[in-house]
């Protein structure tokens, strides 16, 4: 792999990972229209550590206090001490356990579509309807009203639902954060908490993924310094798209990417049935 073509990818990954249109999707097409081939897999999971990287600096205050809150309460609740644990602390405890709770209809959904997700990936025509189904969703949000819940009234179900977005969201064509949020707007979490929830959820599902992949990866000789310039910019772009995904949710502006969803789905469509 050449240093263009790492850049390139990791740049791709930092955009489509973050902004609601599909990186799934986008690797698909690229792969089929374009002929890209799939990267080797130590840089596929080493540009995963970049966006997951990115999502990590993001969100760094939010994921302390999950993991401080977590302890606390499994801490104090060893102890007989529940009455120490503080009200942030509970609270945090419980989104911990909420997000959980959303693992498992992605994990669900994960295992049980593999075989239809390997078959979609080769068909342009099924990824452009996917992308269309996004760019649907999208444009929905734009009618999802101001959300009322906070951390602490994000429900069972909430999470469920969420969760079991997150887990459709391996078909090639369908936004994980679009999808995610929306449906987190659509359960009327306030758009700060819809976003936090999305991206809090997705942490340990990449995670997975990349767990997945990891059957020996191997990296080529003199790829070394490639690889690591790849990540870094998938860290970097991530970064960058997730802090203006941050802003445009929150001034209920997510629906901005319906147009280009549906524009590219359409014409992936069309130029399926032309080159079929």
């Amino acid at each position: 792999m050449s240093l263009t073509q790492a850049l390139f990818l990791g740049l791709i990954q930092g955009l489509t990972e973050f902004l609601p249109i599909s990186s799934s999707g986008h690797l698909a097409i690229f792969q089929n229209f374009f002929g890209l081939k799939q990267p080797n897999l130590f840089f596929d999971v080493a540009v995963h550590c970049g966006t997951l990287l990115a999502i990590l600096i993001v969100l760094r205050q939010e994921v302390f206090s999950l993991v401080k809150g977590s302890l606390c309460f499994l801490i104090y609740t060893l102890r007989g001490q529940k009455g120490n644990i503080g009200d942030h602390d509970k609270v945090m405890a419980k989104l911990a356990g909420l997000i959980a709770v959303g693992l498992i209809p992605t994990a669900l959904l994960g295992f049980f579509l593999r075989d239809v997700v390997e078959y979609l990936f080769n068909s342009t025509g099924a990824v452009g309807i996917m992308l269309l189904i996004t760019g649907t969703i999208l444009w929905i949000t734009k009618a999802a009203g101001e959300g009322h819940k906070d951390t602490s009234n994000v429900s069972i179900l909430d999470a469920i639902i969420i969760g079991f977005v997150q887990g459709l969201s391996v078909f090639p064509g369908i936004s994980r954060s679009g999808s995610t949020i929306a449906f987190g707007l659509f359960r009327k979490l306030k758009k700060s908490i819809a976003i936090r929830f999305s991206f809090l959820l997705s942490i340990p599902a990449i995670l997975g993924a990349m767990a997945l992949e990891w059957e020996n990866p191997l990296l080529q000789e003199g790829e070394l310094l490639n690889v690591i310039l790849g990540t870094l910019t998938a860290a970097l772009v991530g970064y960058i798209c997730l802090k203006i995904l941050i802003r445009i949710v929150q001034k209920g502006h997510l629906y901005f990417f319906s147009p280009y969803c549906l524009v590219l789905g359409s014409v992936t469509i069309i130029l399926s049935l032309i080159f079929k």
